[in-house]
């Protein structure tokens, strides 16, 4: 069920792009996509996949997506030239789709111009192995780089960031220097340095680690803990100056968490004692108005309510009730 609703919201997206670009209308990222898709060398082919990050296409992406998934296909005319397609999800009465070719978005027709229909059965996937999956993630995750959705740049970049991969360095710096938001450039930063801070050169590290500790990383304590941890054992490993840095970084994360904790702590005890205490005021004049209590037994009755607040926090953090 999760693959066929994958396949009608590819259709519908496709359609709407077959009908909003002119026929038979190609792009440089679609030639790319098309030449790696029948590529019989893998190293080719993951070359020509890494090309495609500066080459924004809709119709790629989904090509991408729909690679990775084995629900390319390869058309083969009888000519001997494969040609990359995408089936539709809408489905004739004998049970066949109409086949979108990825060089244009166009669909695929006869000479006399009759749209022709397949089946999967009908068509070759084309080939797919671990390496050229991961290629592709890689590319759809930088393309996310500079996706419309300003939390979607965000999310993009920090889930990149944590893979320090150098090989990223010049994407997030290209990024930066064109990203507005403000969210999403502290990301980019945060990216940067995580990715520096496994620089071969210890100098590069340091001055990373060091940025990491400044913006409070809460990302990158995992890294720097570890990275203490591994120092601690074996001091030779990453070198004393980088340890150091690595410790004050943490020992910095670590304040701005305490505090972050501290204060929420605080601010959600005061607005539930003030739920409390308003609570027990309304009590007290209500009984007071009443004449079964005077004001000083309210007063009692607000100190009370929040003797309770503490007790019961007080059992639930040093008790575990």
């Amino acid at each position: 069920m999760p693959r066929r609703l994958h396949s009608i919201g590819v259709f519908c997206w496709l359609l709407a792009v077959a009908t909003s670009v002119p026929f038979a209308q190609e792009t440089p990222a679609r030639r790319v996509l098309v030449k790696a898709a029948v590529s019989a060398d893998q190293d080719d082919q993951i070359r020509l996949i890494g090309e495609l990050v500066r080459l924004r296409d809709p119709l790629v992406e989904q090509g991408l997506v729909a690679w990775r998934q084995n629900e390319l296909f390869l058309l083969d005319p009888g000519d001997g030239i494969s040609i990359p397609v995408l089936l539709d999800a809408q489905l004739d009465d004998s049970g066949k789709s109409r086949a979108i070719r990825l060089l244009d978005g166009a669909f695929v027709k006869d000479a006399a111009g009759v749209e022709l229909r397949y089946t999967a059965a009908d068509l070759t996937a084309a080939d797919t192995t671990a390496k050229l999956r991961k290629a592709i993630k890689a590319t759809m995750d930088l393309h996310a780089l500079s996706d419309p959705i300003a939390k979607v740049r965000r999310d993009a970049t920090t889930k990149l960031g944590q893979e320090q991969n150098r090989e990223y360095l010049v994407y997030f710096t290209e990024r930066l220097s064109e990203e507005a938001d403000a969210e999403v450039k502290d990301a980019l930063q945060e990216a940067l340095a995580l990715t520096r801070a496994v620089d071969p050169d210890q100098t590069v590290r340091v001055n990373a680690i060091n940025e990491l500790g400044e913006m409070r990383s809460v990302n990158g304590i995992g890294f720097l803990q570890e990275l203490v941890a591994k120092g601690k054992a074996d001091p030779s490993k990453y070198g004393a100056e980088t340890v150091a840095a690595a410790r004050t970084a943490v020992k910095q994360i670590e304040s701005y968490l305490w505090w972050g904790n501290l204060l929420g702590t605080a601010f959600r005890g005061l607005s539930l004692a003030a739920v409390l205490l308003v609570a027990a005021l309304g009590l007290a004049i209500t009984f007071g108005l009443m004449g079964v209590i005077n004001m000083a037994h309210g007063e009692i009755m607000m100190v009370g309510a929040y003797t309770a607040y503490v007790v019961q926090n007080i059992f639930k953090g040093w008790f575990g009730a």
